[in-house]
C-alpha cells in the first residue's frame, strides 16, 4: 500500500507544532516507529476511499488482507462496519459536490504546508469537512481542532476560487469504533484570522524563538520517549517544580517512608495520571527498542549490559 506524502507542518501534526514549535527541527530525520494500530487506520481509510470512488459496498472488501507498514491487515467485520458508519454519516449531510481524499495546500500561510483530507462536501455557502478516526483509544473532538481547521484553510486556498459565496466551514470528526461524531462550525472570516496566527507559528519553527512545550500533543511526537521537556513535565506533575528532571530525581532520593503526600499532592498526581501512564509506556517501549538493538545506557548509577 502506497503511503501518502506528509508535510513537516501538516494538519495531522498541527496540535504538536503549533504548541511545541521546537519539535519540528527536533524530529527532522527521526523515523516514526510503525504500529499495527496506525496500519489498521491506513487500511480503513483506503477502504473508505475506494468504496466511495467506485461505488463498491464496504462488505465487498471483507476478508481481504492488505500489507501496510510491514503488517498484514485483514479487512474484518469491525472495519467494514466502521467504514459503513463513516459513509452513512456522509450520506446524511446536505447534498452537494464531494471531494474524496483530496490533497490541499495552505502554502500561502505556511511554507511547505499541505495535507490530504478524508472527505469534504460543498453545499450552498457551507463546506463540510470530515475526518475519519478509526482508532478507539482517544476520543477526538471538532471544536477548535487545528487539524480540521488546516484542512478547511487548505480547501479554501486550493479550491475556494471555484465557488462563489462560501461563508462557513462545518468541521467534523467521525470515530466509528467509539460511536462518536462531533461537529463544529467556523466562519470563513474567523478561519482566515486564525491563519495569520498559524503563519506566525510556522515562522517560529524555523527560528531561535522556537520552544519546547509539553502537553497532550506529545502523544504522537517522534521523540516523545526521550524528550526531556516532556519528562520534566511528568515529574513536575507529581513532584512540584524542581526545574529539571535531574533535580526531580535527586530530590526524590531524600524521601522516607514516614513522609506522606498531602491531599493536594495526591489530587495533582491523579490529575496527571493519563500523561504519566503515556510517558511510562513510551519510555518502556524506547528501552525495549534499545535492548533489541543491543544498545547500552545507565540507570540509577549502574550500567546495564543490554
Amino acid at each position: 500500500m502506497i503511503e501518502k506524502a506528509h508535510s513537516p507542518l501538516g494538519p495531522s501534526s498541527a496540535e504538536r507544532w503549533l504548541n511545541c514549535t521546537a519539535s519540528v527541527r527536533a524530529t527532522e530525520g527521526v523515523a516514526e516507529s510503525p504500529s499495527r494500530y496506525a496500519a489498521e487506520g491506513t487500511v480503513a481509510h483506503a477502504i473508505a476511499e475506494e468504496s466511495f470512488a467506485t461505488g463498491t459496498p464496504p462488505q465487498m472488501f471483507l476478508g481481504q488482507v492488505r500489507q501496510c507498514d510491514g503488517f498484514d491487515i485483514e479487512v474484518d467485520k469491525e472495519m467494514v462496519e466502521g467504514v459503513h458508519f463513516f459513509l452513512d454519516h456522509m450520506n446524511d449531510l446536505p447534498v452537494g459536490e464531494d471531494f474524496n481524499e483530496s490533497r490541499v495546500s495552505y502554502e500561502h500561510y505556511v511554507s511547505g504546508g499541505f495535507g490530504t483530507m478524508d472527505r469534504a462536501r460543498v453545499a450552498g455557502d457551507t463546506v463540510y469537512i470530515r475526518d475519519l478516526k478509526y482508532g478507539k483509544g482517544v476520543q477526538v473532538f471538532a471544536t477548535d481542532n487545528a487539524q480540521l481547521k488546516l484542512y478547511a484553510l487548505g480547501w479554501y486556498l486550493t479550491y475556494g476560487w471555484l465557488y462563489d459565496g462560501i461563508k462557513k466551514f462545518n468541521l467534523g470528526v467521525v470515530q466509528p469504533r467509539l460511536d462518536h461524531v462531533d461537529e463544529w462550525s467556523i466562519s470563513l472570516d474567523d478561519l482566515l484570522k486564525w491563519a495569520e496566527y498559524v503563519a506566525l507559528k510556522a515562522i517560529q519553527t524555523e527560528t531561535e524563538d522556537a520552544v519546547f512545550v509539553a502537553g497532550d500533543h506529545c502523544r504522537f511526537c517522534r521523540i516523545r520517549s526521550t524528550c526531556t521537556t516532556r519528562a520534566e513535565a511528568v515529574f513536575n506533575t507529581v513532584l512540584e517544580d524542581f526545574g529539571t528532571i535531574d533535580n526531580a530525581i535527586e530530590q526524590t532520593k531524600t524521601l522516607t517512608r514516614s513522609q506522606n503526600m498531602t491531599n493536594e499532592q495526591v489530587a495533582k498526581a491523579l490529575y496527571g495520571l493519563p500523561q504519566i501512564r503515556a510517558w511510562c509506556k513510551d519510555l518502556e517501549a524506547h528501552a525495549m527498542a534499545q535492548v533489541q538493538h543491543n544498545q547500552g545506557f545507565v540507570y540509577a548509577g549502574a550500567a546495564l549490559n543490554l
